[in-house]
């Protein structure tokens, strides 16, 4: 992949469009990337990476960073990237996520990320993944593995120098993906552990057994059994074992079993004279019972025979009574005469207080309505004019509403105004903090910085010895070494204060586009709400001028609609009720006529009822007047109280006579069971019973007795068989998870390089070696010509230590005196020169990992600064073996020998507004 043309507008520091057209460079050598600190330099890389991947090239930019704060907000943040791959051109468009200003209205909207892929053939793919996974096919390359091969940035490649084992482990893991065969180790211990917590736990499970085991404390081999809950039996002796103690617990229940039928004969007999023996004390009780029941029934002869003699002499009445009700009998249908009468007089009256009720409330109606006709006519009179101005007021109101909708709108565009100006005050504070935050950090990043190099130097200087060269410059002599001081940051508090510099930078940048985007949505919306309030309003376009303005025209309009809109519903309301009477009134009159009508038929009406009413009185009168009774019920009433007393004097009688009948029964029947009771027990003993009870209870007890010892030998005999089987299952089971256990832990400590005495190299790391020996190879071929033949890297195979992690150091041979030394040990420039080895080596092993894809464009950015001359044109040197094959590699430095020797470049500059351009000098 070659770039031909890249073009970036609003993105990062290029505010407006810039066009790079990269073709002129030529299709191989060496081109240089120059310009000031901050300029742009590595966003044209990040921007080459976005148009391809939609991401930036490395993890401490995001894409949410890319909208450039310089823009203006009309400028699209947009790459266009065209470039060559196998002799066909491709182009490529995206734009990322970001807010800009409405283009009607006011406030910001979301602009979505977008993206166009097209093909030599015309075809064009916009779907974000369809297109990520077209590019992928395309290059051979993911996102990770296009930005290892194709930038080398100084600080990535010099950690992987001077890593440690386990640093490098993490750094190859991402590279390599060999985080498969760390997981695999981890698959393995962790099978391991299972098994060996299965097999601790099925021991567990034998010895509980064991425990479980029991025998009668009598039993020989209760001795034994102790032994083998204390665990000093083997498992075959635990079976014989319990074998025994089940075949004396078989004798033991044989003999039980024998004992029981004897016993369970004696008790079968024994019952069943108890049987025989409780029905014949049955029958004594009952013969106590019937003497107990004659005495009773022959004190109740006479009391009984008294109550029938009374109840005769209480019957003689009976015949009164029914004479009296017959005579009644004869004069009820006298007493429902005079009952009708009375029940007819009394509907007339109600029927006539119901009438006169009616034509006095008939008359109260004609009244009203006579009054209710008159009120109408004249209210009529008076609304005769009603409606003639309610067209004028409708067209005042809706004059009056549009001016209002106006006045409004200006309101609600203040009101949102506000809120922007707000928003943009809080961006603007946002930002100074964030500005001062940076500043801050950037005085500490470089106070650390200074002090580390001239740490460095220090250290250096510590080693001089007059006579011998330095051994950066070469020099015999050492008039003025430097000062060593003892308190020196680390490398890695150096790294940590550079890390919060470029997160306090990336935070500023975002907040000052933020603000900038805030006082442009601000200013925008100014000048609508002037432009409205000069045509609506006229006067000052101040802000405040125009809100006071627009609230004392809302009142005013206000109060004026009220009062229109009061009127226009007042007339309204006139017409409605003009027409509300103008449609009643004819009904009104006819109504009226109709109930006049009406009240002379009823006057009539109640006339005829009073008549009626006074002729049925005075009938019920003169029928009263020879009655004894009041009224009809109450004669039914008398006769029937006369019918129950005659009755109830008839049923005293009988029932008397029934008593005496059956009394005279029962004593007869009593009299015969006694005479049978007396022969049926005729020499029956009570005191056998109880003896045989007595018996019967003791031979139960020795029965449940000799059944509990059956059933205890019976269940320890099924209980400790059970045991057994199980005892003999575990012990299959232990002996198949030990075996398994103990390769399973030789495996688990090979792969996870725990084995006692050995170098301890884990599975992933032995597979992260053989990727890395052959990186140093191929780095090798480009530091031996960069050092003149002086400096080789080598794996160190020989481990520190065998209590940590190895398998992944790194050492330098140095052939001028023929010794091996650690890479930590090397100058900075030649830290320099075997970093950026070691970063080539990584990048042809990545593209040879990726199936051999080669890359035809490569970034090499900075780290050239810290060289000396001589070793400066040996890094040259070999980065011109790069080009070799039509590769075009670009140098991302503002070192002024490179500018020297490198007449292709791409000069970034800064404008005076804040942005950036870039133009190409060939």
């Amino acid at each position: 992949m070659r770039p031909l043309i890249l073009k970036m507008s609003g993105f990062g520091p290029y505010a407006e469009e810039t066009v790079i057209p990269m073709e002129d460079l030529g299709e191989q050598g060496l081109y240089l990337i120059t310009g000031d600190t901050g300029a742009g330099k590595t966003t044209i890389f990040d921007a080459i990476c976005y148009a391809l991947y939609g991401e930036a090239s490395g993890p401490t930019r995001e894409v949410s960073m890319f909208r450039s704060k310089y823009a203006d907000p009309d400028t699209p943040t947009r790459v266009e990237l065209t470039f060559l791959h196998n002799g066909k051109t491709y182009r490529i468009e995206r734009n990322p996520e970001y807010y800009r200003p409405k283009k009607s209205g006011n406030g910001e909207t979301k602009q979505t990320a977008g993206v166009n892929f097209y093909l030599p053939d015309g075809q064009v793919i916009s779907k974000q993944g369809d297109v990520a996974k077209a590019v992928e096919e395309l290059l051979g390359l993911t996102r990770n593995q296009f930005s290892q091969i194709s930038m080398l940035a100084q600080g990535d490649f010099l950690k992987l120098l001077l890593a440690s084992t386990k640093d490098r482990q993490e750094i190859f893991r991402k590279i390599f993906q060999t985080d498969l065969y760390q997981k695999l180790q981890n698959e393995i211990d962790e099978n391991r552990r299972e098994v060996a917590f299965a097999t601790e736990r099925a021991q567990n499970s034998v010895k509980q057994y064991i425990q479980d085991i029991t025998c009668d404390e009598n039993d020989v081999l209760s001795q034994d059994l102790r032994r083998a809950k204390d665990g000093d039996m083997l498992i075959t002796e635990v079976l014989e074992l319990i074998a025994g103690i089940v075949e004396h617990d078989g004798e033991s229940a044989g003999k039980s079993r024998e004992l029981l039928s004897e016993l369970q004969k004696q008790v079968e007999e024994v019952n069943r004279r108890i049987g025989e023996l409780e029905i014949l004390d049955k029958e004594r009780i009952n013969l106590e019972n019937a003497r107990r029941k004659m005495t009773v029934l022959t004190a109740q002869k006479e009391p009984l025979q008294l109550r029938l003699e009374h109840a005769k002499e209480a019957w003689g009445k009976k015949d009164e009574y029914t004479r009296e009700a017959a005579k009644l009998e004869k004069e009820l249908p006298d007493y429902e005469k005079a009952g009708n009468l009375k029940a007819e007089t009394a509907k007339l009256e109600a029927e006539l207080k119901r009438m006169q009720t009616g034509y006095a409330a008939l008359s109260e109606e004609i009244k009203q309505k006579t009054e209710l006709l008159q009120k109408a006519e004249q209210e009529l009179e008076g609304l005769k004019n009603a409606g003639e101005s309610l067209a004028k007021l409708k067209a005042d109101e809706e004059k009056a509403s549009l001016f209002q909708d106006q006045i409004k709108a200006i309101m609600a565009d203040l009101k949102e105004y506000d809120a922007a100006n707000s928003e943009m005050i809080k961006a603007q504070r946002a930002f100074k903090e964030a500005d001062d935050q940076y500043n801050t950090t950037d005085h500490e990043y470089k106070r650390l910085f200074n002090i580390y190099l001239s740490g460095q130097a220090g250290l250096l200087a510590m080693d001089l010895i007059e006579g011998r060269p330095c051994p950066v410059c070469g020099s015999l002599t050492h008039p003025s070494p430097a000062f060593f001081e003892e308190e020196i940051p680390s490398k890695e508090a150096v790294d940590q204060a550079e890390a919060k510099l470029a997160e306090a930078r990336n935070r500023a940048v975002k907040l000052s586009e933020e603000a900038s985007n805030r006082k442009t949505v601000a200013n925008t919306m100014v000048d609508q709400i002037r432009k409205k309030a000069k045509d609506l309003l006229g006067g000052s376009e101040e802000i405040d001028q125009i809100r006071a303005a627009a609230e004392t025209f809302s009142e005013t309009i206000l109060e004026g609609l009220t009062r229109t809109r009061s009127a226009i519903k007042t007339e309204e309301q006139r017409v409605a009720r003009k027409k509300a009477i103008e449609e009643k009134l004819p009904s009104l009159k006819t109504e009226l006529e109709q109930k006049a009508q009406l009240e002379r038929t009823r006057k009539d009406e109640i006339t005829a009822l009073e008549a009626s009413l006074t002729a049925k009185t005075e009938q019920y009168r003169e029928l009263a007047a020879s009655l004894k009774y009041s009224g009809h019920e109450e004669v039914k009433k008398r006769i029937e109280a006369l019918n129950q007393q005659a009755g109830e004097l008839q049923k005293a009688y009988d029932k008397a006579a029934e008593d005496t009948r059956q009394l005279d029964k029962d004593m007869d029947t009593c009299l015969g069971m006694i005479g049978k009771l007396e022969e049926s027990i005729a020499g029956y003993d009570p005191a056998e019973l109880s003896a045989k009870k007595e018996l019967a209870g003791s031979l139960k007890e020795q029965e449940n007795e000799k059944n509990r010892i059956l059933q205890t030998l019976t269940g320890r005999i099924e209980r400790n068989e059970s045991l057994s089987d199980r005892i003999r299952s575990g012990a299959e089971k232990i002996s198949q998870l030990e075996k398994r256990l103990q390769w399973m832990t030789n495996l688990s400590e090979t792969a996870g390089g725990k084995l006692s005495g050995k170098n301890k190299i884990m599975l992933e790391t032995y597979i992260q070696m053989t990727y890395f020996d052959r990186i140093i190879a191929r780095a090798n071929l480009r530091l031996i010509r960069m050092t003149a033949n002086q400096y080789e890297l080598k794996r160190t195979e020989e481990p520190g230590s065998l209590k940590s992690q190895s398998g992944l150091e790194l050492s330098v041979i140095d052939h001028h005196n023929g010794s091996e030394r650690s890479v930590k040990t090397l100058s900075g420039g030649e830290s320099f020169m075997a970093s950026l080895a070691l970063a080539l080596g990584l990048s042809d092993e990545v593209q040879s990992s990726a199936g051999g894809i080669r890359v035809d464009t490569m970034f090499v950015d900075e780290g050239f600064g810290s060289l000396d001359p001589e070793s400066l044109d040996q890094a040259y040197r070999a980065l011109v073996s790069l080009t070799e094959g039509n590769q075009l590699v670009g140098i991302i430095s503002h070192v002024a020998d490179l500018k020297a020797k490198i007449d292709r470049q791409i000069v970034v500059t800064k404008d005076k507004d804040g942005g950036s351009h870039a133009v190409i000098n060939v």
